[in-house]
């Protein structure tokens, strides 16, 4: 009976779903690109990929402006960063007061983004072994300032931290079979009777 109850139990267990696991990569804040590890297949099966983006961007412009003049300013720029043929797009955005009039202003708009990644084509991109690489661009940002207009602007020099987590099923560890454990269990306990057996026959020799 015993043995019976221990192979439906074990059965039950191994037609329970097995847990997804997770692989979590970060990288740290980069000036430039990052090569990002591929998920190793050996591990099991690919469900889904999470990118997380952060970026930041100095930007120096002029205005119209002669005089040194202190004004309120609001910048949005437009960041990406591409892994093989995806995009992970974000803002950067900034506000605050800046000296301007007499010079170049620097200003600094940050952001970020974070995305999960779940059909095929997109996992296909990740899925590997070795790296691939992820590259952060920016376009022009736009800024608009409580006093004058912007002239030009230049990216003084960008920043972007880079952290990806894969989910995945992981390759299943070989499990005897119910009916090998049950196989198991009756063995022991005729073994277990044999010695009981014994042990009082000779207790009464």
């Amino acid at each position: 009976m015993k043995i019976r109850i221990f192979a439906v139990a074990l059965a039950t267990l191994m037609a329970a779903p097995a847990s997804a696991a997770t692989l979590v990569y970060d990288y740290g804040t980069k000036p430039g690109s990052q090569a990002l590890d591929k998920f190793n297949p050996a591990l099991g099966t690919l469900l889904s990929v999470k990118g997380e983006f952060t970026g930041s961007e100095v930007i120096s412009f002029n205005t119209n402006l002669t005089a040194p003049t202190l004004v309120t300013y609001m910048g949005r720029g437009f960041y990406s960063v591409y892994v093989g043929l995806l995009y992970f797009d974000f803002q950067a955005t900034g506000a605050g007061s800046v000296n301007v009039g007499s010079g170049p202003a620097e200003i600094t708009l940050s952001g970020g983004t974070s995305q999960t990644r779940t059909t095929p084509y997109e996992l296909a991109f990740f899925t590997g072994v070795g790296t691939i690489g992820a590259f952060p661009t920016t376009d022009p940002a736009m800024i608009t300032l409580s006093s004058g207009l912007v002239t030009d602007q230049s990216l003084v020099s960008k920043q972007t931290s880079f952290k990806i987590t894969y989910t995945y099923d992981p390759v299943s560890s070989p499990v005897p079979e119910p009916a090998s454990w049950a196989m198991m269990m009756a063995g022991f306990g005729v073994a277990g009777a044999a010695i009981r057996r014994r042990r009082f026959r000779a207790a009464h020799a």
